[in-house]
């Protein structure tokens, strides 16, 4: 119940209505990527699910430390889902490695996760970063 609760507060503080997700006012954001996230199952998810985007450094050693960028979206259609990730450029560095990775919860428990890792930056600009989720088994 109280995780029901924490979500429910999560989403209706999220101002994206148009099926963008917007960045937490950590920064200003630079640039932006579009992210389209999709799955291969032959499934539609249950109401109430949330996907979450995330731009690392996978440079980084320490796992808690590597976001760049995030961004969360109430799911309300089917996939592919669009996202529009915001980020600030000057803490991208060339010579360092990223990813996207997305996953999408239900009540607080993990449905599907998966990653895609970039190519050196600059980041083809208007062409969307594709990550295809899986599964998680159970």
């Amino acid at each position: 119940m109280a995780a029901a609760l924490l979500l429910l507060t999560a989403i209706g503080g999220c101002a994206a209505t148009s099926g963008k997700a917007e960045q937490p006012a950590k920064s200003q954001p630079s640039a932006t990527m579009k992210v389209s996230v999709t799955y291969r199952e032959r499934m539609l998810l249950p109401p109430g699910c949330t996907l979450f985007v995330e731009l690392e450094n996978l440079s980084r050693l320490d796992p808690n430390d590597r976001g760049v960028a995030d961004a969360f979206l109430p799911i309300k259609a089917a996939p592919p889902f669009k996202v529009v990730l915001g980020y600030d450029q000057s803490r991208i560095v060339d010579t360092l490695r990223y990813a996207v990775s997305a996953r999408i919860e239900f009540r607080g428990q993990v449905l599907f996760s998966g990653n895609t890792r970039l190519d050196s930056p600059p980041w083809a600009e208007g062409k969307a970063v594709e990550v295809t989720v899986k599964q998680v088994k159970r």
